[in-house]
């Protein structure tokens, strides 16, 4: 989907949180699997959702993560190029603890 209309906005706020992931160790003989906590520290996020039409015809709806600046310019209903214009949510930080 390269353009679309803004169906939906919303902010989220900055949080933090911990989550265990599992972590292998072997010695040959036996394999022990421990949890390792990592406290993730996601940054405030400005989305919003949009749908139009995909390469084959189709409808589609997608969230996508943009800057404040375009959060507060963009409305409801608003004509939207994507393409270039909008990123992942790949703010988050992971520490090991």
């Amino acid at each position: 989907m390269k353009y679309g209309n803004v169906v939906e906005k919303w902010h989220e706020p900055e949080s933090h949180y911990m989550m265990l992931i599992p972590m292998t160790i072997s010695n040959g003989k036996t394999t022990t699997i421990m949890m390792i906590p990592y406290y993730i520290h996601d940054n405030e996020d400005w989305c919003i959702k949009v749908t139009g039409i995909g390469v084959k015809g189709d409808t589609i709806t997608r969230t996508y993560y943009v800057d404040a600046i375009a959060y507060d310019t963009l409305n409801v209903g608003k004509f939207i190029c994507v393409d270039g214009a909008c990123d992942e949510d790949e703010n988050n930080e992971k520490v090991r603890q």
